[in-house]
């Protein structure tokens, strides 16, 4: 395990080690975000989502989220963008909301654009989605600090990243199903439900 030290100051040089790692299969990182600490890997690698599982007890039939910089990125993975859906994004994203869409292939995908910085670039730089869920064993409240993640895991991250203490005023995303014109929000969090539906107006 490599432990990193991050600050605003060293953004880039944690940036190139998270790539490095990712590129190696079944590699995955612990890292802070906006919200809470994560689990992230590149979002193809089966060995690490199956490792991400072990580590904290998730069961298989929970899906991640898509972690992108863009649409773009969720529509090469077979996400159906909808006018809806492209007007949460550019009125809410980046940000703490993660949306679950229809896929081309019948299922759906659950994606968000971080505002973290340090995740914002390592998501552009990898150039490729990736796959993320909170660092915590499953059922318990998420880790806002590093060693408390560790602490639980039942399996080891290949790199770990210290952003420091994530304050505890901090939420996880609001999760929102976007089906048609329909709107469910399946996780309260930051962004209302109010709020969306003030910012879409007429598009509802």
């Amino acid at each position: 395990m490599h432990q990193y030290n991050l600050n605003e100051n060293n953004i880039a040089k944690a940036v190139v080690l998270c790539t490095e790692a990712l590129i190696i299969p079944g590699s995955f990182l612990l890292v802070p975000t906006e919200t809470v600490y994560g689990l992230v890997c590149s979002w193809n690698d089966t060995v690490a989502r199956n490792n991400i599982y072990t580590a904290k007890n998730r069961p298989e039939q929970k899906p991640f989220q898509m972690l992108v910089d863009s649409l773009d990125m969720v529509k090469k993975q077979g996400g159906i963008i909808s006018d809806i859906t492209s007007k949460i994004v550019e009125h809410f994203c980046p940000g703490p909301i993660t949306l679950i869409i229809p896929s081309k292939d019948n299922s759906t995908i659950g994606f968000r654009m971080p505002e973290y910085n340090f995740i914002h670039e390592l998501i552009t730089h990898h150039a490729f989605p990736l796959a993320g869920t909170s660092a915590n064993l499953s059922g318990n409240d998420p880790a806002l600090e590093v060693g408390q993640a560790l602490n639980e895991l039942k399996l080891e991250p290949n790199v770990v990243i210290d952003g420091g203490i994530i304050p505890s005023t901090s939420l996880a995303s609001t999760v929102v199903r976007v089906d048609g014109s329909n709107l469910e929000v399946l996780r309260e969090g930051p962004v209302s439900l109010e709020a969306i539906k003030y910012r879409l107006g007429s598009h509802l």
